[in-house]
C-alpha cells in the first residue's frame, strides 16, 4: 500500500508563503489606517505642545436661550450615544470573537474628525457653534492648511461638529440596514437595482437627519450653492453638497461591498484579516476600518469644498456660528 506522508512542508517553503497571508485588501486599508493615526498624532502632539489643548473663551457673541439648551442637550444625546455605540460594539466583538465591521467602522468614524479642520483650510467654509465645548482648530497644523481670511482666528472646533463624523456610523447602518432589507423582500432584484434604491431612500432619509443635528446648533453651513441649497440664507441652510457626499461617499461604498460580498467571504476592507496570525487579526480589523473612513472622508470633504469655492456665494451667518475675531 501507498504511503502518504503528511510532513510539513521544507522550512523554505514556508517562508515563501508566510508573507502571502500579508498581501490581502485588509492590510492594504489597514496600512492607510495607521498612515492616517500617524499623521493625526503629529498635528495634535503640535497643536498640544503649543498650549491650544483647552476651551476657547467665550464672550462676544449673542446666542437665543432656546439653542443654548438644544446645545447642551445635543452634546449629552451625543456623548450618551457614542458611549452606547462603543459597549455594544465592544460586546457584539467580543462574542464573535473577532473585531466585527460595525466595530471597525465605529473606530473609523471616531479617528476621521482630525481632518474636519481642511474645511476651512482656505477660508471659512462651515460654522461650528461657539456656544458648545470647543477649543482652538488645530487646522493651522494639518499639512497643506493655507489658513482662513485675513483678520479671523483659525476658528474653533466644537464637540458637536466633531460628533457629527462619529455619527456617521448611524449612516452607514442606516444603509447597510436598508440594503440588507431590500434585499431580503425582493430576491430577484439585482444587486445594482438594489443598490439604486437604497441610494435614494438614504438621501431622502439624509435631509431631515441632517436637518435636525444642524438646527439643534452642530454646525453650519457658510456657503450656498445657486439652485442647490435647502433653506438658503438661514444658520441651518444645507448645500445639497453635503447630503450627496455623504450617501455616495460614505455610506454606498460601504453597502457595495455588503451586497457584492462573495457567500460566506466578508466586506472587501477586511477580507484576508482572518488569515493573519491571531495576534495581528484584531488591529489589523480596527485599522482597516479606521482607513475606510479616513478616505471616505477626505473625498467628502473635497467635494463639499470645491463647489463651495467654485460656484458658492456666503450669506450672512449668526455670530455664535461665526469665527472670533484676533
Amino acid at each position: 500500500m501507498a504511503h502518504t506522508s503528511s510532513a510539513s512542508p521544507a522550512p523554505s517553503a514556508r517562508a515563501a508563503a508566510l508573507p502571502r497571508r500579508w498581501r490581502c485588501p485588509a492590510v492594504g486599508w489597514a496600512a492607510i489606517g495607521a498612515a492616517g493615526v500617524a499623521c493625526q498624532l503629529w498635528v495634535f502632539a503640535r497643536w498640544a505642545a503649543d498650549g491650544n489643548a483647552h476651551a476657547y473663551p467665550a464672550g462676544g457673541y449673542t446666542i437665543p436661550t432656546a439653542l443654548k439648551i438644544a446645545t447642551r442637550v445635543a452634546e449629552a444625546v451625543l456623548l450618551a450615544g457614542c458611549a452606547g455605540t462603543a459597549w455594544w460594539s465592544w460586546r457584539r466583538s467580543r462574542t464573535a470573537g473577532r473585531v466585527t465591521l460595525p466595530a471597525a467602522l465605529f473606530a473609523g468614524c471616531c479617528l476621521s474628525f482630525w481632518q474636519d479642520g481642511y474645511l476651512n483650510a482656505s477660508t471659512h467654509t462651515i460654522g461650528h457653534n461657539r456656544y458648545g465645548l470647543n477649543v482652538l482648530s488645530w487646522g493651522p497644523y494639518l499639512p497643506g492648511w493655507s489658513g482662513p481670511q485675513a483678520g479671523v482666528r483659525a476658528e474653533v472646533e466644537s464637540l458637536l461638529t466633531i460628533g457629527a463624523y462619529l455619527a456617521l456610523i448611524l449612516w452607514i447602518f442606516m444603509g447597510v440596514t436598508i440594503a440588507t432589507r431590500v434585499r431580503r423582500r425582493r430576491p430577484q432584484w439585482s444587486r445594482a437595482r438594489v443598490a439604486t434604491v437604497t441610494a435614494l431612500a438614504c438621501l431622502v432619509l439624509d435631509i431631515p437627519m441632517e436637518q435636525t443635528y444642524q438646527r439643534v446648533g452642530g454646525y453650519g453651513y457658510v456657503y450656498a450653492l445657486p439652485h442647490l441649497t435647502l433653506f438658503e440664507g438661514h444658520y441651518y441652510q444645507l448645500p445639497l453638497s453635503s447630503p450627496v457626499s455623504m450617501i455616495f461617499l460614505v455610506v454606498m461604498p460601504m453597502v457595495l461591498m455588503t451586497l457584492y460580498a462573495p457567500p460566506g467571504r466578508e466586506v472587501w476592507i477586511l477580507e484576508g484579516s482572518l488569515r493573519l496570525p491571531r495576534p495581528a487579526q484584531g488591529g489589523v480589523r480596527l485599522l482597516a476600518g479606521v482607513g475606510y473612513m479616513t478616505v471616505a472622508v477626505a473625498a467628502a470633504l473635497v467635494f463639499i469644498t470645491v463647489p463651495a469655492l467654485t460656484i458658492g456665494h456666503p450669506v450672512g451667518f449668526p455670530i455664535w456660528f461665526s469665527p472670533p475675531a484676533t
